[in-house]
């Protein structure tokens, strides 16, 4: 459990370092590629698209780390002849398909709800010049 802690830590650090912003008058521009498809110098009007643009793909990337999880817990769950070790892969799999249908059932419920509930609304403030 640890190392999927680290591991998700270690993941979410690596997201949310793509979110090098800097402000202009126009909009963001990106100081780096980002996970929306967008370049380096290219401008987003604001950071609602940005995080609106980069929700998809981290939900993409929650599915796909639960289908990993399920399969290394199938693998285990075949190959162990340990009760001990069938019993956590059982858990693992459980586990993983829980945090999928929690993942999807949430996103699902507040789109369903309100769509507006998913949208974030942050603004960017451009600094100010004066001492």
């Amino acid at each position: 459990m640890r190392q999927i802690l680290i591991l998700s830590t270690i993941l979410a650090g690596l997201f949310f370092a793509q979110i090098a912003l800097a402000t202009n008058g126009g909009g963001v521009t990106l100081l780096e590629p980002s996970v929306i498809g967008k370049q380096p110098g290219d401008t987003v009007p604001d950071i609602n698209e940005y995080i609106k643009g980069a929700f998809k793909p981290f939900l993409g990337l929650i599915a796909a780390l639960s289908v990993v999880m399920i399969i290394w817990g199938g693998l285990e769950y075949i190959f162990s002849q340990v009760p001990g070790i069938k019993t956590e892969a059982k858990q693992r799999i459980w586990a993983a398909i829980l945090g999928l249908i929690l993942a999807l059932g949430a996103y699902l419920l507040l789109e369903t709800i309100n769509p507006q509930i998913v949208e974030t609304q942050f603004e960017v403030q451009q600094p100010s010049n004066q001492p």
